[in-house]
């Protein structure tokens, strides 16, 4: 593994000032991809706990209007079968892509497609707000346990990271849920029904000024990963495997998470984007992991309140993976 991909904070930072004074006008592009053939999973050991990535329930989705780059992958649900045939596969790069999709399917089913009809409630007010924070962290650490490289720290290790990143990571996630074009963050039960949380309810629980620097941030965030939700869970796993924000006992084991992670993100442009855009895009979505942990320090008194005192009686004992996956699965 090339750990020269990672670069370090001063080299980000120059990164960003050249990609800043730099603005390029890009119009939309088309990519003659060839359909590679599904991967399969039957060959991936480390992953045989997680189920195969292969409906074809979901429909096409439209193109938000902010991506720069349009690819005929982006016609299309990053778990429908036709996304990941679009892309430009190798047999050097099929693994990979196979890891990267299996972790992406398990993302989507626990955040997206694993709501129970009806079940999820959308908060009216600050106080129903602190109780959604609360399923959000039961469902991150439902999805962190199907990360091998999470199984492998000790208990001790997976409470600080998990406590360490958590800001961070919610951000990440914000980010994936938001909706420009509706103006709210949108969620989707199992049968597909939407359900929406209105931003006036963030901003009561935030004060305009912190909601006005977060939604200038997302809507950033979103721009600078060309709003490709494979690239966004990427980052979510790199940002935390950040072996700086705690103190551990297997430090090599979060290092190495972090640049198998990273290594993926590369892997993944290459095979979607053409070289001219992966060599601008991938340096520019790490750089933008230094914003997401600067306002994720902005956002550190603002959250403490509903994000860290509702780890606290979760820790303990959902971060046991002896316990069942389920426990987690029949939170609200």
């Amino acid at each position: 593994m090339k750990k020269d991909w990672i670069l370090n904070e001063e080299q980000l930072a120059k990164r960003r000032q050249r990609l800043s004074s730099s603005q390029q006008s890009n119009t939309p592009l088309n990519n003659n991809n060839n359909s590679s053939p599904s991967p399969s999973a039957s060959s991936i050991s480390s992953f045989e706990y997680m189920q195969p990535p292969y409906e074809d329930a979901e429909p096409a989705l439209d193109v938000p209007n902010l991506k720069t780059w349009v690819y005929p992958a982006d016609k299309y649900p990053v778990s429908h079968h036709l996304f990941w045939n679009t892309l430009e596969v190798s047999e050097s790069t099929s693994q990979t892509i196979t890891y990267i999709r299996m972790v992406v399917q398990e993302h989507e089913n626990t955040f997206n497609e694993n709501y129970p009809s009806g079940a999820f409630v959308i908060p009216k007010n600050t106080k129903e707000f602190f109780v959604l924070s609360n399923v959000f962290i039961c469902r991150l650490i439902n999805f962190m346990k199907y990360i091998p490289d999470f199984q492998k720290l000790p208990k001790e290790d997976r409470i600080s990271i998990f406590r360490g990143s958590i800001r961070e990571v919610s951000l990440i996630r914000a980010s994936m849920a938001y909706s420009y074009i509706e103006n709210m963050w949108v969620f989707k039960d199992c049968n597909g029904e939407k359900s929406y949380l209105d931003t006036n309810i963030l901003k009561a629980t935030l004060g305009d000024c912190l909601y006005s620097k977060l939604a200038q941030f997302i809507r950033s965030f979103k721009i600078a990963t060309n709003d490709d939700k494979v690239i966004m869970i990427l980052l979510l796993l790199i940002e935390f495997f950040d072996q700086d924000k705690s103190s551990l006992l297997s430090s090599e084991v979060v290092v190495a998470a972090q640049e198998k992670y990273t290594s993926w993100l590369k892997t993944y442009i290459e095979c979607k984007y053409n070289d001219e855009i992966g060599k601008v895009l991938f340096p520019r979505v790490l750089v933008k992991l230094m914003d997401v942990r600067e306002i994720g320090e902005i956002c550190n008194e603002a959250t403490q309140n509903f994000l860290l005192q509702g780890i606290d009686p979760l820790t303990a004992e959902v971060l046991d993976l002896k316990l069942m996956v389920d426990k987690i699965g029949n939170s609200p």
